[in-house]
């Protein structure tokens, strides 16, 4: 998806639409001494905020968002249910931003999640939530399996081996840094890998401050520390 955004294959982007959401079961039982301290922008929003600036190759301009608190402050825990974050670019890509922890726990998977472009020539739409493998069990009902999670094998001398990117990116992350406690300069490890910075990691950091910023005022904010105007914040 990313290579033909960025060949132009669906010309210029000029919108897009992300939605990732969790069954209920994450913030009230995996989280709940934490989830008051987070958010779906911060435990899932940041991902797909990642990948869209990825994409596009471009930083967030400015934002507004809307956000319900419902469903968990009921169940005793301080936090938004739901998030719908506009964020415009600096390129002018206008992307739409639904992030949610309160899905049923008889929902099929953990996480429902897709993602769409429209641009001048094309359109491009994923959804990432189906990952091809679906079954139906009297105990449990319909489940959707994330097979490219974690992928278990054996090698030709019968040893197993793991792949799929839940170890992928780990192994990723612990390569780079040995290389560079070898002495390596970061400049000679872009050469060698698909790095990312900790810049990349800045940028979206921004974007998901000035989403919970424009939460608790009500306003649009601006991500760059610029002047627009007295009838807007910046961040």
């Amino acid at each position: 998806m990313c290579r033909d955004v960025r060949d132009g294959k669906f010309g210029r982007i000029e919108y897009g639409y992300v939605h990732m959401e969790d069954r209920i079961e994450v913030p009230v039982r995996w989280f709940r001494n934490w989830a008051h301290l987070s958010s779906p922008v911060w435990f899932l929003g940041v991902h797909f905020i990642d990948l869209v600036r990825w994409c596009i190759q471009s930083n967030g301009k400015y934002v507004f968002a809307t956000g319900m608190k419902i469903k968990l402050k009921e169940m005793g825990i301080d936090t938004y249910d739901s998030i719908s974050a506009k964020v415009v670019f600096e390129n002018g890509v206008s992307v739409n931003f639904d992030s949610c922890w309160i899905l049923p726990e008889n929902f099929e998977a953990i996480v429902n999640q897709s993602i769409k472009f429209v641009g001048t020539d094309g359109i491009i739409e994923c959804d990432t939530q189906d990952r091809g493998t679906r079954l139906c069990s009297k105990k449990n009902g319909m489940e959707t399996y994330n097979v490219g999670f974690i992928l278990e094998s054996k090698d030709r001398s019968g040893d197993t081996v793991y792949k799929g990117y839940g170890i992928e990116s780990i192994n990723d992350f612990v390569y780079n840094v040995n290389y560079l406690r070898q002495g390596k300069s970061i400049d000679e490890l872009k050469k060698y890998a698909l790095f990312a910075s900790c810049e990349d990691g800045l940028e979206v950091t921004k974007i998901a401050v000035a989403i919970h910023k424009s939460l608790e005022t009500g306003q649009i904010i601006y991500i760059q520390e610029k002047t627009y105007g007295n009838q807007n914040s910046s961040c």
